[in-house]
C-alpha cells in the first residue's frame, strides 16, 4: 500500500444529506481536521446528495455522511462520525460493509442511499430538517443557512439562481466571497447581530460573472443551532428599477401637463379641443396617481424594518 506523505497534496469529498445536526458536526470537524493537519495543501468539496441523489454514484455511497479522500492513494472513506478524522484514515481501512456497520452501532449515520428501479433515492433516518428544506426550497427569495464559520451548508435553488450558479454550487463555499468589499464589516456584523436577535441589512452582492447584486438579507439563527443562521435575500434590482422608473415617468409629466394648460388656452373656444383635453388630463391625472402608489408600495416593501448599517 503506498505510504501517505506529509506533504501530499489532498483531494476531499464530503457527502451530507441536509443540514441535519450530524451534517453540520461533520462539516465542522472536518473543517477543524483540515486546518490543524492539512493546512495549504487540501481542496474540499461538499455535497449534499439531498440536491441530487445521483452525485453519490460516482463514489459508491451508501451511507452518510462519508468522507472519500480521491487523491493521495489509496482512495479511502469514512462514514459517520469524523470527529477523529486522522485516526479514521491511520487505522487499516476495512471493506464498506463494516465501516457502515460500525457507524450505525454508533449512531454516527443520517442517511442511506438506496437503488429504486434506475433512480437513487436518499432513505433520511432524522427528517428533523425536511420541513425546513421544504419551506427554503418554496420561497421566491434567496435562502442560505450557514454554519458557525460562515461557511454555506445549504442554499435553495432560488439563490443559485440569482448568484449565477448552478444547483448545489453554493455548499461550502464562504458566502463573504461573494459579498462585495464595501459591504464586508456591514455582513460580519450582521452575522454577529443574527446570533442574538433576528435583523435586516442592504448588501451588495458579486455574482459569478461579476455583476452588482444589492439585495435586503434578513437573517435569523436558526432554531436548535445556537452558531447556525439562515439569511433570506431579497432581490434590490426590482425595487430600484421600479424607482427609477416612477421617477422617470413623473418627471415627463410635467411638461405633459404644462403642454396641456397651452393647449387649453389656445384652443379654449373650440370645442373638439376642450373635449380632447379634458381626454388628457383625466389620463395624465391617472398616471400621476399610479407613480403615487407605486412610489408608496415599494417604499413599504423595500424597508420593511429597521436596518444595519
Amino acid at each position: 500500500m503506498p505510504e501517505v506523505r506529509r506533504y501530499d497534496y489532498w483531494d476531499l469529498r464530503l457527502y451530507i444529506a441536509g443540514q441535519t445536526p450530524r451534517s453540520l458536526a461533520a462539516i465542522d470537524d472536518l473543517r477543524r481536521f483540515c486546518e490543524e493537519r492539512l493546512a495549504g495543501r487540501y481542496r474540499l468539496e461538499l455535497l449534499d446528495i439531498m440536491l441530487n441523489p445521483r452525485l453519490a454514484r460516482e463514489d459508491g455511497i451508501i451511507a452518510l455522511p462519508t468522507l472519500v479522500r480521491k487523491s493521495p492513494d489509496p482512495i479511502r472513506k469514512v462514514i459517520g462520525d469524523l470527529s477523529n478524522a486522522g485516526e479514521a484514515f491511520d487505522r487499516e481501512p476495512q471493506p464498506d460493509a463494516e465501516e457502515v456497520t460500525r457507524a450505525i452501532h454508533l449512531g454516527a449515520v443520517d442517511a442511506f442511499l438506496v437503488q429504486e428501479g434506475a433512480m437513487e433515492q436518499v432513505l433520511v433516518l432524522d427528517k428533523a430538517d425536511r420541513p425546513y428544506r421544504l419551506i427554503l426550497e418554496a420561497m421566491a427569495q434567496g435562502a442560505i443557512v450557514l454554519d458557525g464559520k460562515g461557511g454555506i451548508v445549504h442554499g435553495n435553488g432560488r439563490i443559485h439562481e440569482l448568484l449565477g450558479l448552478p444547483p448545489g454550487a453554493l455548499l461550502g463555499e464562504p458566502l463573504s466571497r461573494f459579498v462585495d468589499e464595501s459591504h464586508a464589516a456591514r455582513f460580519e456584523s450582521l452575522l454577529e447581530h443574527a446570533c442574538i436577535a433576528s435583523c435586516e441589512a442592504e448588501l451588495t452582492l458579486r455574482t459569478s460573472d461579476g455583476s452588482i447584486l444589492p439585495v435586503l438579507v434578513s437573517a435569523m439563527r436558526l432554531f436548535g443551532h445556537a452558531e447556525v443562521v439562515c439569511l433570506l435575500m431579497t432581490d434590490r434590482r426590482k425595487d430600484e428599477l421600479v424607482s427609477t422608473l416612477a421617477a422617470a415617468i413623473g418627471d415627463g409629466l410635467s411638461p405633459i401637463r404644462h403642454g396641456l394648460e397651452v393647449l387649453k388656452l389656445a384652443g379654449s373656444r373650440d370645442e373638439a379641443v376642450r373635449r380632447v383635453c379634458g381626454i388628457l388630463g383625466r389620463q395624465m391625472e391617472n398616471i400621476v396617481r399610479l407613480v403615487d402608489e407605486i412610489r408608496d408600495v415599494n417604499r413599504h416593501t423595500s424597508r420593511p424594518g429597521p436596518l444595519l448599517s
